[in-house]
């Protein structure tokens, strides 16, 4: 698996090792891989992930498409 979660023009989230959601500005300078502090927007970033990487449903919660 690549990690990649998501992106757009500007930003793009990547899973750590840990299970944590991480986004990068890939229009900053330094380009460093934040943890994505909004759980909305890191839930949705591990559902889009998990339509190309279906293992990653259990790491959502039931309420999410995760397993129940």
């Amino acid at each position: 698996m690549d990690g990649l979660l998501d992106c757009t023009e500007i930003d793009l989230w990547v899973l750590r090792t840990d299970g944590q959601v991480l986004c990068i500005d890939h229009e900053s300078f330094a380009q460093r891989a934040e943890p994505e502090e909004e759980a909305e927007v890191a839930y949705g970033k591990l559902e889009a992930g998990a339509m190309r990487h279906p293992e990653l449903l259990e790491l959502l919660p039931p309420d999410r498409g995760g397993p129940s």
